[in-house]
């Protein structure tokens, strides 16, 4: 795999993903004030706030991050950007300097040894798309960062590790505490690897774009919260999840709900992912557990298999190519598709 995650915002807040260790405080909230595309984007409160991304990371030492900022007037602490973190400690840091140069630079151990500045111009109130290629080696390290797909620094064969080789986490948002509260937004982000053959490099300025349940599926098993199995769809279509307000359940095993979704909107070009993301729990003590899957073709394609707890927890699936042909997802792909749960044993 090589596309670990990405977040738009548009379905709620960043959370702890229970199958994927995505760690945010809760200073990272969804905000409607200001969106790069959508209509949600995170905000950055303060003491530390962030996307982490932690147990999807492989051994490798490079990594590929994209994300929208938006900084606003009266932001006044020196720490917004990418973080690659070790063992809690700093690596190197891809800093958004609107203090001191409106510049970028690149920092091993956060701000302690300068490494490189860009030429672009930072300024705020404005948005701009930031990614960085970065290998964490004490003497073969990288950064390569473009701003809105223009290469700003690129260096080669120096330091970027302060502890050992590595990266168990990385962050985008604010690695220390700050003081500004929602003085930073963040939006459109994605972490990849290397590995692979797709999604193993920059894949440009992106969107990501939240689609919905629209209609009823190939399958309607489940029973819905109001005590009938009919266009369950609406049931499980609410923009943040509502908890037990409305829902699906079933405790049959083989029973699957499936769910037309809506139309990609817009100017598409490359789909690089498709993910399905719900909230689930168990309302007993009988032991169920359930996979997620997307139907292509008339055939269901599972995830792994998860078991769920006596409170609601979010689930987080990507795939990267359309199983169904092993290719790249395209616009009609994804605008056909079905998705939903199945309670596997």
């Amino acid at each position: 795999m090589s596309l670990l995650f990405f977040a738009g915002f548009e379905s709620g807040d960043a959370v702890d993903y229970t199958n994927i260790d995505i760690i945010t405080t809760s200073n990272l909230l969804r905000s409607s004030t200001f969106a790069k595309t959508g209509v949600y984007s995170g905000s950055v409160s303060s003491a530390q706030p962030n996307i982490e991304i932690k147990s999807q990371l492989t051994s490798e030492i490079t990594y590929v991050v994209g994300a929208a900022f938006y900084i606003k007037t009266g932001f006044t602490s020196i720490s917004a950007g990418i973080h690659f973190n070790l063992g809690g400690s700093s690596q190197t840091s891809v800093i958004l300097d609107y203090i001191t140069s409106s510049k970028i630079k690149v920092y091993r151990n956060l701000t302690g040894t300068l490494l490189a500045t860009g030429t672009a111009s930072i300024i705020k109130d404005t948005w701009y798309y930031i990614e960085a290629k970065v290998t964490v080696h004490d003497s073969t390290g990288s950064v390569i960062i473009n701003v809105d797909n223009v290469e700003d620094i690129n260096i080669s064969g120096v330091d970027t590790q302060q502890t050992s080789s590595g990266v168990d986490s990385i962050r985008v948002g604010s690695l220390t505490n700050c003081s500004n509260a929602n003085f930073i937004y963040i939006d459109d982000v994605y972490i990849c690897d290397t590995l692979g053959s797709i999604n193993n490099d920059f894949l440009g300025p992106v969107k990501v774009e939240r689609i919905s349940p629209s209609g009823n599926g190939y399958n309607s098993d489940f029973v819905g919260s109001d005590a009938d199995s009919t266009d369950n769809y609406l049931h499980v279509d609410e923009i943040s999840d509502d908890g037990d307000t409305s829902y699906v359940q079933s405790d049959v095993v083989s029973d699957i709900d499936s769910f037309e979704y809506g139309n990609l909107t817009g100017d598409i070009g490359t789909v690089h992912g498709v993910a399905l993301h719900s909230f689930a729990k168990k309302q007993d003590t009988l032991s169920r557990n359930f996979k997620q899957f997307v139907r292509v073709s008339g055939t269901n394609y599972l995830s792994a298999e998860y078991t769920p707890v006596t409170s609601y927890q979010p689930f987080f699936d990507i795939w990267e190519e359309n199983p169904n042909t092993a290719t790249g997802w395209s616009e009609s792909d994804v605008n056909a598709i079905e998705a939903g749960i199945e309670i596997s044993s």
